[in-house]
C-alpha cells in the first residue's frame, strides 16, 4: 500500500500475490474409495488428478491416504505392516494395494464367459459392444484383443442377415464391423417405423384415408423404455449408468465373497441387517 499527495492509492498487487501463494486451487475432486470398487481404475483417476494439479512426488502418498478415506487407509496399514504406509513411496504403495485388491483371475474361465456372450433382444449394437469390452478386460488377450472382440462381435449379433453382410468383407476390422452394424441397426429401426405408419393408416366412416398417430406413440414409448432401461440405478454397483457395461460384474464383494456386485449392493448384508432389526 502506498500514499501519493492527498489521495490514498492502494496497490492491490501484494494482496493478489498473497492469495495465490496461500490458497490451494485444485482441478477436479476424488471421492473416497468404496470397498468392492475396481482399485486399478481408482488409482488411474488419482494419477490423473495428480497430473492435472501438478502434485509433487513427496505429497502424493499423504494426499492419497487422506482423500481415499478410512477404509482404504485401514487396508494400507494392514498390507504394509510392520511398515508405515507413510514411509513408502507412492509407486510402492500403489503396487502393494493393487496386489491386494487384484484377484487371481482364471483366464480360461474368463475367456469361456467371453465366448458365451451373445447379444440379447434388449441390447443395442453399442450396448453389446460395451459388454464385450468389459468382459474382455480380464481375458488377457494382449495384442490380439481387437481381433478377439471382432470375432465375438460377429458371432454374437442376433441378426443373421447382418452377420452375413459383415462376413462378405474379406479384411473386416472391428471398427468397420461396428460401422456396418450401426448403420444396419439405424436402417432397420427406420424401416420398422415406416411399417408402423403403414399399418396405422385406416379408413374412417366416410371412406377417406386417415393416418392415425399410433406409430408416434409407439416410437415414443420405445424411446422411453430404452432411456429407463439404461439410466436406472444399476443393481450391481448402485450407480446410474448402462447396466450392460457395469464393471462391477468382475468385482468380488468383500461382504459375501461372491463375484458380480459391490459390497454396498450386497443382498446378504441387507438380509443380516433385517435379521438384526428383528432380534432387537
Amino acid at each position: 500500500m502506498s500514499r501519493s499527495g492527498g489521495e490514498d492509492n492502494v496497490t492491490p498487487t501484494l494482496v493478489r500475490c498473497f492469495k495465490v501463494e496461500n490458497t490451494m486451487y485444485t482441478i477436479g475432486n476424488i471421492d473416497p474409495y468404496v470397498m468392492g470398487e475396481c482399485f486399478t481404475e481408482y488409482a488411474s483417476r488419482i494419477e490423473m488428478f495428480f497430473k492435472a494439479n501438478d502434485i509433487p512426488e513427496e505429497k502424493k502418498v499423504p494426499i492419497l491416504v487422506t482423500m481415499a478415506g478410512a477404509s482404504l487407509y485401514s487396508v494400507a496399514v494392514t498390507v504394509c505392516a510392520p511398515d508405515d504406509p507413510g514411509n513408502k513411496t507412492y509407486a510402492e504403495l500403489i503396487k502393494v494395494l493393487k496386489d491386494y485388491f487384484s484377484p487371481v483371475v482364471n483366464v480360461v474361465s474368463e475367456r469361456y464367459q467371453f465366448r458365451k456372450l451373445k447379444q440379447s433382444s434388449e441390447q443395442s449394437i453399442n450396448d453389446y459392444l460395451i459388454s464385450l469390452k468389459v468382459q474382455a478386460q480380464s481375458c488377457d488377450y494382449g495384442q490380439f484383443l481387437t481381433d478377439a472382440l471382432r470375432d465375438q462381435f460377429l458371432a454374437g449379433v442376433t441378426d443373421h442377415e447382418l452377420r452375413m453382410r459383415m462376413l462378405r468383407e474379406p479384411k473386416l476390422t472391428l471398427a468397420e464391423a461396428c460401422e456396418i452394424a450401426r448403420a444396419w441397426e439405424a436402417s432397420k429401426l427406420q424401416s420398422d417405423v415406416k411399417e408402423e405408419i403403414d399399418l396405422c393408416t385406416v379408413v374412417n366412416d366416410r371412406g377417406s384415408s386417415v393416418e392415425q398417430p399410433i406409430h408416434a406413440r409407439k416410437v415414443q414409448q420405445y424411446a422411453w423404455n430404452r432411456r429407463r432401461m439404461i439410466n436406472r440405478n444399476c443393481q450391481r454397483c448402485g450407480c446410474v449408468h448402462n447396466r450392460f457395461a457395469c464393471p462391477a460384474k468382475a468385482w468380488k464383494c468383500c461382504m459375501c465373497g461372491k463375484q458380480g456386485h459391490a459390497s454396498k449392493m450386497c443382498r446378504t448384508k441387507k438380509k443380516l441387517y433385517m435379521q438384526n432389526l428383528k432380534l432387537n
